[in-house]
């Protein structure tokens, strides 16, 4: 009983929480001139990926610095921001789509499920591993210090991945750029398999935040592609919902995990990479409508 107010909460934010997100990702679509409109929706989503690295690195300061509450005064403030800049924004105007009440129009689109599924395989690597790392196990780190370090790998990781993309854009298709991200997600958790070992956790975090990065934008280019241009909201939307689903998905499974985590992250990272090769990788090419770059 003690429990119900607070899964109430949870249950109010997570719907809060995808409205804003589904209402930012069609407004930044909305105020980018065409020829623009792929390049903002990586930005996009590229930027919510930055902010779940921020968020954690700073709940593990917040809580260290400030005790458990500091934890709610940062969420507090970054709401009331994030509140503020959606004040700034102009939206032009739209004319009404007069939706039924109980649409999927805007959010979901089925036949795009081998990518959906893909990216909820991909999404629920980094979860995991990061509910373990908060934890310390099977990291045997303790000190915000060593914390910071383990992030500061996976920023550099982060940023490697997008330098990568940048100079290699011509050469980089979706679907080798994919491979390459799921080989090295699997790779990082290699490293973060044994029990002991600080540099093999920092290379760990490294390969996985460019990996992730590298699948991930490869798997973006097959959702945008596989849409109508009336749909590209949609299907932008149904990569953000697998996205957000798996990574909380991986965060349940890091922290009531009966294993390894890093073991468990290797099956789902070698599991993303073959359903990519057997399936995905195969609808993505006989089903796509507009020809990829």
């Amino acid at each position: 009983e003690e429990s119900s107010p607070l899964a109430l909460l949870r249950l109010v934010q997570g719907l809060c929480y995808g409205m804003a997100l589904n209402a930012g990702n069609t407004l930044s679509v909305d105020v980018t001139p065409s020829p623009r409109r792929d390049e903002a929706n990586s930005l996009f989503m590229r930027t919510g990926r930055i902010g779940i690295g921020i968020g954690l690195i700073a709940a593990t300061l917040s809580a260290a610095l400030l005790g458990p509450a500091g934890t709610y005064y940062f969420s507090l403030a970054a709401g009331t921001l994030a509140f503020f800049a959606a004040c700034l924004l102009h939206v032009p105007f739209h004319a009404p789509l007069r939706l039924s009440l109980c649409s999927t129009d805007r959010y979901l689109m089925p036949r795009l499920w081998p990518e959906i599924l893909n990216t909820l395989l991909l999404a629920a690597v980094p979860g995991i591993l990061a509910a373990s790392i908060l934890q310390d196990t099977p990291l045997p780190l303790s000190s915000p210090t060593a914390h910071i370090g383990l992030w500061m790998a996976g920023a550099a990781g982060f940023l490697g991945a997008l330098l990568l993309q940048r100079r290699k854009a011509e050469t980089l298709s979706p679907s080798v750029r994919t491979l390459t991200g799921f080989c090295i997600a699997a790779a990082s958790c290699l490293c973060l398999l044994p029990q002991e070992g600080h540099m093999l956790s920092l290379a760990g975090l490294f390969l996985l935040t460019a990996g992730v990065e590298l699948a991930a934008s490869g798997l973006l280019h097959c959702f945008v592609r596989m849409a109508r241009h009336s749909q590209r909201c949609t299907a932008t939307n149904s990569y953000l919902l697998a996205w957000e689903s798996g990574f909380a998905g991986g965060i349940c499974l890091g922290i009531h995990r009966t294993g390894s985590a890093g073991q468990v992250a290797l099956c789902l990272a070698l599991a993303a990479l073959l359903f990519f090769l057997f399936f995905t990788r195969r609808h993505y090419k006989r089903n796509k409508i507009l020809q990829a770059h």
